[in-house]
This record gives structure tokens, sequence and C-alpha cells, in this order.
């Protein structure tokens, strides 16, 4: 099943990739909070790995960069993005 049109992963490095995954996703279907969003979706750490195309423990680095960050945080079943604008500074930021 196909949920939205390819992501565009050309020209960033494999802890990007799933930056760009949620960012995406948030756009699409996460729930406004603020100026992030909420996704809920019982969206899993090798799940994400397989939608960006990268080894589950640079997802676990990618996460953990974006949560010290203050980018996103994590809870039971649901990602919140804190704030839209600085992960899609993240995702797509020139290298």
């Amino acid at each position: 099943m196909r949920l939205w049109a390819r992501i565009d992963f050309a020209g960033c490095d494999a802890g990007t990739r799933p930056a760009r995954v949620l960012h995406q996703i948030a756009m699409t279907y996460g729930e406004p909070l603020g100026a992030g969003a909420v996704i809920r979706w019982p969206l899993t750490q090798p799940e994400l790995a397989t939608l960006s195309g990268a080894a589950e423990p640079t997802v676990h680095k990618a996460l953990r960069r974006l949560r010290e960050t203050g980018v996103i945080s994590t809870g039971y079943r649901s990602i919140t993005v804190e704030d839209l604008a600085l992960l899609r500074g993240v995702a797509f930021a020139d290298p």
C-alpha cells in the first residue's frame, strides 16, 4: 500500500532520511498542535528504518538527536513534532 509519494532522498545522508519521513508523515497525517503536530500512528523504529532506507541503529541515533535538540518527543505509540519548522530545517538543510 502506498501511503504517499516517494520522498526525495537524493543528496542527504542516512541520518537525515528519518527526519524527512517524519516531516512528510507529520505534514500529511499529523494532528496540528501549536507549532508542531502529533503523529498518532503506531510507527515502530524498524518501520521508520524501512521507510527511510536506513539501518535501525542509524534511525535510533537520528531519533535520539531529534529528541535531544527538542525537535520531537516520543511516547507510547506516538511521536510529537514540537516544531515543524525545526524539523523541516533538519530534514531539508543544505549538506
